[in-house]
């Protein structure tokens, strides 16, 4: 079904399935030359669709260009929104002071106890491995074959992201010949990801992490402010490590580059198809793989692209001091009553919650989300929620290092079914349609 699923009743899927998310681009971006928050954003959005070309959906179109002109819009006025130092521009002041309501701190000062627990050293992220730390190369293997129908490779990869570089990992390590077309396959992940630490160490990459906390909570509502305590420890994905150990594991198995957009893939030979490279070169392959995310450019849809979207506007922050166990990552916190009157009746209808991760006593990532909404809420809406939420709380910002614009597609539609060309990632429809 096409039907966007409402915040409320994705909850509970929500607490146990979800698998991935998007946090900020924290302050060590700065060491690769960090964007402005426009180019960083328009960035983000593209980065599951890295190795596509010109062209695509009138929707995607109308949709990036909806986020660029609010990116835009905001880039002047966001230092003096905050009232802080917004990484070297801006102005010291005053973001929030605590409401006269008992905390949960005050009701279970039990649970803040300081555990001797350290996100960034404990759990984990102790492990490492030679391959996640194994630097990126200098230059990438090209292409040595698929000029002809006699010399096909077995797979072609179109897109190097997370699916595209997993697809062609699994792959060359079966004993295939893969060639992967991106045309920059060795520009670092703009997103960042959380994962349930069980799931990620099933897959092999316990070794990259960024920080971990052994348990999550979620909170309702206001009837319940401790909370419901998840068991299961929580990580932020290192994604520097995360793409060095799949791109060492491919150099390794002898999975080969086409630096290149794509422009066409031609199925008429029923024995291979033909990828028309944007240089203008034709490689030869047995079987097509697009992992260009929701750009969508290979694959054939049987409808046309109307989903939902999850929208989040996040900072990472230096705060005076904050009440969030370091132990414990807020999964959820869907309370509002300290929302003004507007923002509370729009939030009956559309909630949002809060995400926060402690890095230290210090330093905490803190993003308003809303969970799924067509058409999406607006940016500057979840900015405002954020502030009085945080004003709330307590909680006093002293800087903002980065900020964060998330817009993901929920659900959608699925591939055609058969088709020569494979989809895998977002371009498969495989987002779960409740979480992202």
């Amino acid at each position: 079904s096409q039907d966007t699923p409402t915040p409320r009743d994705a909850l509970g899927a929500h607490t146990r399935a979800r698998h991935t998310r998007k946090h900020t681009m924290f302050a060590r971006t700065a060491s690769v030359g960090a964007p402005s928050r426009a180019t960083a954003h328009a960035k983000a959005i593209r980065a599951n669709s890295q190795g596509t070309s010109r062209g695509g959906s009138n929707a995607r179109a109308q949709a990036v260009r909806v986020v660029r002109a609010r990116a835009r819009a905001r880039e002047s006025a966001s230092a003096s929104e905050w009232g802080v130092r917004c990484g070297a521009r801006g102005k010291r002041g005053v973001c929030a002071r605590a409401g006269g309501r008992q905390t949960l701190k005050e009701l279970r000062p039990d649970l803040y106890a300081r555990a001797p627990w350290d996100p960034m050293r404990d759990g984990d992220r102790r492990l490492e491995s030679e391959e996640a730390n194994t630097p990126f190369p200098s230059e990438l293997p090209g292409l040595t074959r698929g000029t002809s129908a006699r010399e096909t490779y077995d797979l072609v990869i179109v897109g190097c992201g997370p699916a595209g570089l997993s697809a062609a990992d699994e792959a060359s390590r079966r004993g295939l010949r893969v060639a992967l077309m991106d045309p920059t396959p060795l520009a670092p992940w703009m997103n960042n990801y959380g994962v349930w630490c069980d799931e990620f160490k099933a897959l092999g990459f316990d070794d990259c992490y960024r920080a971990v906390w052994n348990k999550a909570r979620v909170i309702i509502d206001e009837t319940d402010v401790e909370g419901k305590m998840l068991d299961r420890a929580y990580a932020q994905v290192d994604r520097k490590k995360f793409k060095q150990k799949l791109m060492a594991r491919c150099m390794k198995q002898g999975v080969e580059f086409g630096i290149s957009t794509v422009e066409s893939c031609d199925h008429s030979d029923p024995t291979f198809s033909v990828v028309t490279l944007g240089d203008g070169r034709k490689v030869h392959a047995k079987m097509v793989l697009d992992a260009t995310g929701h750009a969508r450019k290979l694959v054939d849809f049987d409808r046309d692209f109307t989903p939902g979207y999850q929208a989040a506007f996040g900072i990472f922050a230096t705060v005076e001091k904050h009440d969030f166990p370091l132990d414990t990552m807020l999964f959820m916190d869907w309370r509002d009553e300290h929302l003004s009157p507007k923002f509370k009746e729009q939030n009956d209808k559309l909630p949002t919650f809060l995400y926060a991760m402690p890095f230290s006593d210090t330093e905490v990532f803190l993003e308003e989300t809303s969970l799924v909404a067509r058409p999406s809420l607006e940016f500057d809406d979840l900015k405002i929620k954020l502030k009085e939420r945080l004003e709330h709380l307590g909680v006093k910002v002293t800087a903002v290092h980065e900020e964060e614009y998330c817009l993901i597609p929920m659900g959608g539609v699925l591939p055609k079914f058969p088709q020569r060309t494979l989809g895998i990632g977002g371009t498969a429809g495989v987002g779960d349609p409740r979480t992202g």
